[in-house]
């Protein structure tokens, strides 16, 4: 007998118009996304804009506290002697603090964002299977199950990623460079000196970095169960609020941006609290609203659920929910360790083609505004799980392939919308480029160069959306796995040292430039050609099931026969 809350779930998911039900799941889950990557965007902005303008000269606080202030104040001196001298550092506190955030900070909240994936988006799947079934004691063992699953993952991925994380990013910056005393040299100023300022600048770099990545990774946890709670909520059709709910957190996470930045003055710091601060109210206003669920009896969450019950620990229920949240897990993490090994790659080859263009382009901070929209595209996938997981679970593929297109339209508008936008206004205006420390002539002309080759990327990404989506939501394992790591490993590393090659063989930075398009459109293509063909053939997956039953009846036949 199914209870009325089933009936609802059924009535949204098999029953409700495809093109309404699109609009109350995939929209939702992309404007939910798309108000992180805003917040992520307004953060790194705040911190580049208004640390350095706090009164606190952080980069001379670091070579004092380090016992190399005489060295600061004497290449400072050398430094303001020859303005035009290109050192790859500088003396001045915006570029101490813009390069961390800008070049660091970037892949960290990427591997954190990956860690909250990793069980609650398999689970979610699985979720969404046994309410089409309406099984309710598998539904039960998958809330449990992932629920602590979930908390002794966060718990564990905290302590291993605050311990990795200064040298992960003292790998990411340089560690050497060939400087050259030239110029003006009143202060006796060496190479020596230079080197050694060089290094204790990047130490300083790491540190600013370390500031705000501790509270970061002090997140994951948060991360993981707001995950979790937003996926399950959604697979029984309540989105009004959990969208709310994270417009509400991303809000209160700016606001407390400004006062711990301008008011309190703690430095980039502020930013990396602000964001665990705003993780943890977006945490309790979950557990808030499913309280008030439970006493409704609005929700197959049941809290008492989750009290401690050796009887429902099921390994092997785990590990289905890890191979198939592995698809945004695995995704979101190569990407964030490509862009690791991208950055030193990027910067060694445009140095052997040509220095000035090196330090032109690294002047240019575009990867605000790329991220800005970056993690909301794949928010359409969150929104698309529980429509085809349901429906391929009822064996309803007509179903299954409309939510595949929406998405995959919705995907191909957004990305349109985002090219326009960000060509027509960014470019172009001269206060947001300032904030993005980019005002030369020369360095505009870079910045769009730049901008081509990121934001092209998004109709290819749009293509792929449908098929990550599809492959994780109807349990294929293998090809759920090898697709999630397609644009952030198998296609990226050949890819990545061939453009080297040829760039430098040939003297061209532009195509170094064209590195990541490159890789995201081959990638994106290979993804969608396969959706194609699992949409094309679905219909046959209902033939082999068939047959594939067959077979197992015969072979029990055959074997009772035996025994006989």
């Amino acid at each position: 007998m199914k209870t009325q809350i089933q009936k609802n779930i059924d009535n949204i998911y098999a029953k409700k118009n495809i093109w309404k039900l699109s609009l109350k799941t995939v929209v939702p889950s992309l404007l939910l996304t798309l108000l992180f990557g805003i917040y992520i965007f307004v953060d790194q902005m705040l911190i580049v804009n208004l640390v350095p303008q706090d009164g606190h000269n952080y980069i001379e606080i670091f070579f004092k506290n380090n016992n190399e202030l005489e060295l600061y104040q004497k290449v400072s001196s050398y430094i303001n002697e020859n303005p035009g001298i290109n050192l790859s550092v500088s003396n001045s506190v915006n570029d101490f603090i813009a390069f961390p955030t800008s070049n660091l900070i970037g892949p960290f909240s990427l591997i954190v964002l990956s860690f909250g994936y990793l069980i609650s988006a398999g689970g979610a799947v699985l979720f969404s299977k046994y309410l089409s079934i309406n099984n309710e004691e598998l539904q039960k063992k998958i809330i449990w199950n992932s629920f602590y699953a979930s908390l002794i993952f966060g718990l564990i991925a905290t302590v291993i990623m605050i311990l990795i994380q200064n040298p992960l990013l003292k790998s990411m910056v340089p560690s050497s460079n060939n400087l050259e005393v030239n110029g003006n040299n009143t202060t006796g100023i060496t190479e020596s000196d230079l080197k050694r300022y060089f290094n204790t600048y990047y130490l300083g770099v790491v540190d600013q970095a370390n500031q705000y990545i501790y509270w970061i990774n002090a997140g994951i946890l948060f991360s993981c169960l707001n995950n979790l709670l937003v996926f399950y909520l959604r697979a029984e059709g309540k989105n009004l609020w959990v969208t709310l709910f994270g417009v509400f957190s991303n809000i209160l996470n700016i606001v407390f941006d400004i006062i711990l930045i301008c008011v309190i003055k703690i430095g980039i710091m502020g930013g990396g609290i602000a964001t665990f601060i705003g993780q943890a109210i977006n945490l309790v206003s979950l557990i808030s609203y499913l309280i008030y669920l439970n006493i409704k009896n609005l929700t197959i969450i049941r809290l008492s659920i989750l009290k401690i019950n050796k009887n429902l620990f099921d390994l092997k229920m785990i590990w289905t929910s890890v191979v198939l949240g592995s698809s945004t897990f695995l995704r979101e993490l190569s990407l964030a360790i490509a862009n690791i090994i991208y950055v030193p790659v990027f910067m060694k080859t445009m140095g052997a083609i040509d220095v000035v263009a090196l330090a032109s382009f690294g002047k240019v901070v575009a990867s605000p505004i790329y991220n800005l929209f970056f993690f909301s595209i794949f928010g359409i996938i969150d929104g698309m799980r529980p429509i085809i997981s349901y429906n391929y679970s009822q064996k309803n593929y007509h179903r299954v392939k409309q939510g595949y297109w929406i998405g995959l339209l919705t995907a191909i508008v957004y990305s349109f919308i985002v090219i326009s936008f960000s060509f027509s206004i960014i470019p172009y205006n001269n206060q947001l480029l300032k904030s993005l420390n980019a005002i030369t002539d020369f360095d505009k002309q870079n910045l769009f160069i730049l901008f081509l080759s990121m934001m092209w990327q998004f109709p290819f990404i749009s293509l792929s959306i449908g098929g990550l989506a599809l492959f994780q939501s109807t349990n294929k394992k293998i090809a759920n796995v090898v697709l999630s790591l397609m644009q952030g490993t198998i296609t990226f590393y050949p890819i990545l040292f061939i453009m080297s090659s040829i760039a430098q063989s040939s003297q061209n930075v532009n195509i170094m430039v064209f590195t990541g398009f490159t890789n995201i459109a081959i990638s994106s293509l290979i993804i969608f050609i396969c959706s194609l063909l699992f949409i094309k053939f679905l219909e046959s997956d209902k033939v082999w099931l068939s047959f594939k039953t067959s077979l197992v009846n015969k072979f029990k036949n055959n074997n009772k026969k035996n025994n006989n």
